[in-house]
């Protein structure tokens, strides 16, 4: 069998996975009765209280009579100064705003306020759903109780005495389809001393702007104070903040703690995963960063944030997160984010209102990119920017071209998925001159073996000269080692970009593959073939929640890259040893792939089998022009090649120009160094 007919038995047996596998499996399910494939998941029921037109009204219904009224706070005074609450036991039900309703025309979100600790039990956008196959709009984490509401007040302080206030009930004083106000009255037994006043108002998608402003994203959130006391108080408050979009990857590493802080010249970024949360660091201060002041702090996912900003002057003393629970799982760690007002002096009967926006949407490009969300002072932009440890292997400009050019490709092909193949091609094709100069370098190499050994007995342990004679023999042979590196050197940022951008491309988000042709719904996510009811778990650090077929793939396109790609002479039983290394190393890449997005691991695979096909190409290449001229000069891509009578004596070649010619002076430079360090050191023994 030859090479094309091997070609193409590959091929049919890639179309028969990609187009054959799902409608296989379905017949089996119906044979055997097996549940093999992952089920759509039906539409929840929504309650009662959720089918309430946004049009109109919220009813509220109120609980039994209780010994206080509804939104109280009574002050002891079986201490001298102390404060303490009288909270009744049951609340009015959750009051609704926006809508719900799939891509509302007039809102983009619907927010569930809840009376029972006066802050929001949940936030639905209505224009994305919670997974494929399921007709249930996406939600933010639902607070598990009342203490834990989103912009709940956690505490209060009045002339320095604290009081709990995290689940105490709050009464309802206004609210329509698009606003809420709730309140909580204070007293020290016998008449009242504070009002607090909490205000929520959706804007509908077409005010402020419209495409170009907020777009429906944007909540107004004002909380006041007012002193009913007739003497100055002083009053400081704790939030809850933003809650949290659910994690959407098998294993977490999707979500993080965001807080954008006033640069010199634009906000800059600070960002931690919620991971990263245990031991010592299992609470953060993010007031400040770097000595510059926060303008926005909150939470945010691979695909969502939640961010609250304060509008005008910031109120906002201390930001805070913590981990509730540090010793679990690191994809089972939960954060808690918290705001403190600091003291605020209030003069007697007078308001003092905090305002400030609080954003639910998207983590989107062209949402976060608008003119509203990438002002200057604003910066939302920014939490699109990678971050880690190789966050200086890649520039921010490069992810946002590689992802305008992927955009360019979907709009012309109409599949993310092909979009990404397309990519791949550009991306192989601008790197092919670079590449095919690093591979011919590589087949030169891989022919010196013999010459190499004989340099190497005739040398023996003088380090020194082996060295100088090794690089003297390159320099006739037209070959240099760190050639072989450059591909990869160059690579390495716009894989890096990749992997940050593919990662974390809103539009990626339930696109399929292939028009959904293939059993790829969601290049988000792994491509789970087949879904497993309960996850497998090895060694506690590879999880395996289903059968994905692209790890496979890479684990077979990785040997095939390893056995076919030039190899440097291997002289010592080191460098033996070190490439058996690297060719089990491409066998486990696969494994830390295993549950990364599949749109990631497409891109990866289509690469690998680019990089053949061209290693192939280009092998051929050096074969044809060798055969053109087997004895006198070779001439490969302008070079000269000189094959005289006697092979030890050949023609120096020019150094090249541009980089190839700035990285091998820069190897000289390095081999020059290294062999005055080791005679400086010879010298001193002697």
């Amino acid at each position: 069998m030859n090479e094309r007919t091997r070609l193409f038995a590959v091929m049919a047996i890639a179309a028969i996975i990609l187009f054959g596998w799902v409608p296989l499996v379905q017949l089996v399910e119906r044979t055997t009765g097996l549940a093999l494939l992952p089920k759509p998941v039906p539409a929840a029921t929504q309650p009662a209280d959720a089918a309430a037109p946004a049009s109109t009204d919220t009813a509220i219904t109120s609980g039994p009579a209780s010994t206080q009224p509804a939104g109280s706070l009574v002050v002891q005074s079986t201490q001298p100064g102390s404060i303490a609450i009288a909270s009744p036991t049951t609340a009015p039900a959750d009051v609704l705003i926006g809508s719900a309703a799939s891509k509302d025309k007039q809102y983009a979100m619907q927010l569930r306020v809840s009376p029972a600790g006066g802050g929001l039990s949940g936030v639905v956008l209505n224009d994305y759903t919670e997974r494929v196959g399921s007709s249930d709009p996406f939600e933010f984490e639902d607070a598990p109780d009342s203490q834990t509401l989103a912009l709940a007040t956690r505490s209060i302080k009045i002339d320095g005495h604290e009081q709990k206030l995290a689940g105490s009930i709050w009464r309802v004083a206004s609210s329509d389809a698009k606003s809420v106000s709730l309140a909580l009255d204070i007293t020290d037994g016998k008449s009242p001393i504070l009002t607090l006043i909490k205000t929520f108002e959706i804007l509908p998608r077409d005010e402020e702007g419209g495409v170009n402003g907020p777009r429906g994203f944007d909540t107004k959130f004002s909380y006041s104070f007012i002193n009913l006391s007739g003497r100055p108080l002083v009053v400081s408050s704790d939030l809850i903040g933003p809650t949290f979009p659910p994690s959407e990857q098998p294993r977490g590493g999707d979500r993080q703690v965001v807080a954008g802080y006033q640069g010199k010249n634009a906000v800059i970024l600070k960002h931690d995963a919620l991971e990263s949360f245990s031991g010592s660091t299992a609470s953060r201060d993010y007031t400040t960063y770097e000595n510059q002041p926060l303008l926005w702090f909150g939470a945010g996912g691979n695909y969502f944030n939640a961010i609250v900003r304060p509008a005008g002057t910031s109120w906002i003393k201390s930001a805070t997160a913590h981990s509730i629970n540090p010793e679990a799982e690191a994809h089972l760690r939960q954060v808690a984010l918290d705001v403190n007002t600091g003291d605020m002096t209030l003069a007697a009967n007078t308001t003092h209102t905090l305002e400030s926006r609080v954003f639910f949407g998207p983590r989107k490009r062209e949402v976060l990119k608008n003119p509203y969300y990438a002002a200057p002072g604003l910066g939302y932009q920014h939490t699109l920017e990678t971050g880690g440890s190789c966050a200086f292997c890649t520039f921010q400009w490069l992810v946002d071209f590689l992802m305008l050019l992927l955009g360019f490709f979907q709009m012309v092909l109409r599949d993310w998925g092909l979009a990404i193949i397309a990519l791949v091609f550009v991306v192989r094709a601008c790197l092919h001159p670079i590449t095919k100069r690093s591979q011919i370098n590589m087949a030169k190499m891989g022919k010196m073996g013999p010459e190499m050994e004989r340099i190497k007995k005739k040398y023996g342990d003088d380090k020194e000269g082996l060295n100088k004679a090794m690089m003297d023999f390159y320099k006739t042979q037209g070959a240099a080692p760190v050639l072989g590196c450059l591909p990869m050197f160059l690579q390495m940022p716009i894989w890096i970009a990749l992997y940050s951008g593919l990662s974390s491309t809103f539009e990626l988000r339930q696109s399929p593959f292939l028009y959904g042709l293939t059993w790829i719904k969601d290049l988000s996510k792994p491509d789970h073939l087949i879904q497993f009811s309960t996850p497998i778990n090895l060694f506690g650090v590879l999880h395996f929640d289903g059968l994905n077929v692209i790890p496979f793939l890479l684990a077979g396109a990785f040997f095939l890259q390893q056995k076919f790609t030039p190899k440097p002479p291997a002289t010592t039983p080191e460098q033996q040893q070190q490439q058996k290394m690297m060719q089990w190393m491409t066998l486990m890449f696969p494994l830390f792939l295993y549950s990364s997005p599949s749109g990631l691991n497409m891109y990866i695979l289509t690469s690998t089998i680019f990089g053949i096909i061209e290693s192939r190409i280009i092998r051929k290449h050096i074969k044809e022009r060798e055969a053109l001229a087997p004895t006198g000069p070779t001439f490969v891509d302008g070079e000269i090649i000189d094959r005289d009578k006697d092979t030890k004596k050949r023609t120096p070649e020019k150094t090249g120009g541009g980089a190839f010619g700035w990285f091998q002076k820069l190897q000289d430079m390095a081999e020059k160094a290294r062999n005055d360090a080791e005679k400086k050191a010879r010298d001193k023994r002697t």
